[in-house]
């Protein structure tokens, strides 16, 4: 170094002074600091070294004697150069802070310097490493700074780590001696990081190795080293692990030793379990060891070898089931879980496996209450039989009704709905009026239409809007009566008519006013007593017309027509025609089961509508000479009529020919074993008056 060159020059020129100067000051008492510092210049390798360490604030004393000069020097070992202090002599130390002392026979000057000046405000500790000059000579002060060495023991070492020293700037140092170490450690390796990964050289006696420079203050830390232990290993129902794997080695402080290198044989087997690990204890207790063998925790357990510590084997079944309650969902096919195995995290299904129509999926939880924390999957560790419930949020929306509707209504059976949900409409048209359109359209600014199908649709996940439109209809013409309204002798055949084609025209004959479930007009009205008949006629797609109404007013047949019966024989006498009656309105209607057969006496001229409508008892019928026109289903459904005579046998009386001349429509419709119609020969038939015979129709 510079300054250390320049003294030695100044040794060279001033070699006999310098010499004084030694024997001068080794005659002296010095203060413990120069002690070690006699300087002989003759002895070119004789430096100071080592040296004094000063702090700032301190104070540094020179010790001079005789008439000499001395130059304080101070170099900061970072910027070599040296540096001019003052100068001292007898009379006045000069530059900082001196006095004058003195002591014994002779005159003794002392200068004491503070290292406060501006130079050295940035520095914290200076080392006097060699004093030279006197008399004529200077007298040559160097200062080098020196750094603070820590010792850090961590957590668990506090209290065991030698005091700080200090030590000059560029130094080794040894390694200190620790006397004691923590309970469970026996020795320390010192670090220079706090992560413990590049171990600090100190200073030996092997000159080949010079160890770490110290150019900083400095931290080294502790890495104790841990004493190694026996620990016995317990299989704990599990397959024997013999001698050889029984015992393992474990040192304080570190992870435990690896169990699954190949060959080894530390983990035990069980049939129908699975390993979880090994513990200190043989149910619950704290893991050393996890199911692959691999350290689970550091050894802390301070144990003798005569009373090694055990740890035991802890086991889990190979598989639990697992109960899933959707409440109300659906779990997608083949997404259900029914059981999971140990060692291997198993998920739950996720909102994509599961449904429920106007619900979201809110997760699965552990408790039927569903509080807590969701629970995704279940661990690789965990044990036991498990059972989750499934949580949902209901999500409706709103069904709206568009304003400004006319013509008619609309309203639907819910105001909200679930996404998924049938939403039903009611549309009820004005009278007059028919709905044009009904739409339903989800969503506001790009409304989506949704489909109507028969007043109903499923709620899509969005508000809905429902429009309807209605429109005015055309008016179907009202029902026309043939004959007319009035009165009459003898049963009427009325008939119905529309002007509109294709309407239906409903009806009624017992005073009521005719609905749409009223009978449909298909065939002429038999009229055979006083009653009213009211008719409407609708078409599709128009208005249905008014309620018209004709009253038929049917006046008593001419009298001297009357009816007996005995041992089952129906015997018809009088002069004229018979009364026309409607289907079942004979007065021997109700004891149609008796008559056996029926005999129309002379006088009677004409047998009346449906007089013997459904007498299917009847087997044979007898008409006089005298009736000449069988009435419209006069003898229809007469199921069991097989004979029909036309003459008359009176006591007295010869026999005469029949002179029938008509024969009314259906008259004897369904007359099924009626095979001989010689009766009616030469008399006109009317339509279907034999039809179903056995004769043609």
């Amino acid at each position: 170094m510079r300054g250390q060159d320049t003294i030695r020059r100044r040794k060279r020129r001033f070699g006999a002074l310098c010499a004084a100067l030694a024997l001068a000051l080794s005659a002296l008492a010095l203060p413990a600091w120069a002690t070690d510092y006699t300087y002989d210049t003759n002895d070119e390798t004789n430096g100071l070294e080592g040296g004094v360490f000063v702090n700032s604030g301190d104070t540094v004393s020179i010790y001079l004697s005789g008439d000499i000069e001395a130059t304080v020097v101070y170099n900061t070992y970072q910027n070599e150069a040296e540096t001019t202090l003052g100068t001292w002599n007898a009379d006045h130390l000069g530059g900082i802070e001196t006095y004058v002392h003195a002591i014994g026979s002779e005159q003794q000057q002392r200068g004491s310097w503070a290292p406060s000046a501006p130079d050295f405000t940035d520095r914290s500790k200076w080392k006097v490493i060699y004093a030279s000059g006197g008399g004529e000579s200077n007298y040559t002060l160097t200062l080098m700074e020196a750094f603070t060495v820590t010792f850090d023991g961590g957590a668990i070492g506090a209290s065991y780590v030698p005091d700080p020293t200090l030590v000059a700037a560029g130094e080794a140092i040894t390694e200190p001696i620790v006397e004691e170490t923590p309970d469970g450690y026996e020795s320390v390796i010192w670090y220079k990081d706090q992560a413990l990964t590049q171990v600090w050289e100190f200073h030996y006696d092997d000159p080949q190795v010079a160890g770490d420079p110290v150019t900083a203050d400095t931290t080294l830390y502790a890495k104790w080293q841990g004493e190694e232990y026996s620990v016995n290993l317990d299989a704990n129902g599990g397959t024997e692990l013999g001698n050889d794997w029984s015992i393992i080695r474990a040192r304080f402080g570190e992870a435990m030793p690896a169990l699954n290198e190949p060959e080894a044989h530390f983990i035990p087997e069980r049939t129908n379990y699975v390993f979880t690990g090994y513990f200190d204890a043989q149910t619950g207790g704290t893991k050393y060891y996890n199911a692959d063998g691999t350290s689970a925790k550091n050894w802390d357990k301070v144990v003798s070898e005569a009373a090694p510590a055990t740890l035991y084997a802890q086991w889990a079944q190979s598989s639990y089931s697992v109960t899933l309650h959707p409440n109300g969902g659906t779990i997608g096919e083949g997404k259900n879980l029914t059981s999971y195995p140990y060692g291997v995290e198993t998920a739950l299904p996720t909102a994509d496996d599961v449904t429920n129509a106007g619900y979201t999926f809110g997760g699965w939880y552990d408790n039927e209450s569903l509080t807590g924390t969701a629970v995704t999957a279940i661990g690789a560790t965990a044990q036991g039989n498990k059972e989750y419930w499934a949580k949902w949020t209901e999500t409706s929306y709103d069904v709206l009704i568009a304003e400004g509707i006319t013509g008619g209504t609309v309203t639907a059976d819910k105001e909200r709905a679930p996404a998924g949900a049938t939403v039903t409409l009611t549309v009820a048209p004005n009278a007059g009026n028919t709905l044009d359109t009904l739409t339903v359209t989800a969503g506001t600014a790009a409304a989506t239409a949704v489909t109507v199908t028969d007043n109903a649709f499923v709620m899509p996940a969005a508000n809905v809007t429902v429009t309807a439109t209605f429109r005015a209809l055309d008016r179907t013409a009202e029902p026309v009566f043939t004959p007319a309204a009035g009165s009459y002798t003898g049963a009427q055949s009325v008939t119905l008519s529309c002007a509109t084609e294709g309407a239906v025209i409903h009806y009624t004959t017992d005073g009521t006013e005719p609905t749409a479930n009223s009978p449909v007009y298909d065939a002429p009205i038999e009229v055979t007593h006083s009653l009213t008949v009211k008719a409407f006629a609708v078409r599709e797609g128009m208005t249905a017309s008014a309620v018209v109404s004709a009253a038929y007013v049917i006046e008593a047949a001419p009298a001297g027509v009357t009816w007996s019966l005995a041992d089952g024989v129906l015997t018809i006498t009088g002069s004229g025609a018979m009364a026309d009656y409607s289907r079942g309105g004979a007065p021997w209607f109700a004891r149609r089961a008796e008559i056996t057969s029926v005999v129309i006496d002379a006088g009677v001229t004409r047998v009346g509508n449906y007089a013997f409508y459904a007498c299917g008892a009847v087997q044979s019928v007898m008409l006089c000479h005298t009736v000449t026109e069988v009435g419209s289903r006069a003898f229809a459904y007469c199921t069991g009529l097989s004979s029909v005579t036309c003459e008359r046998m009176l006591a007295g009386e010869t026999s005469e020919s029949a002179q029938l001349t008509g024969i009314g429509e259906g008259a004897f419709y369904a007359c099924f074993r009626l095979a001989d119609q010689g009766f009616a020969n030469g008399a006109t038939i009317g339509n279907k008056a034999f039809e179903l015979c056995g004769l043609g129709g």
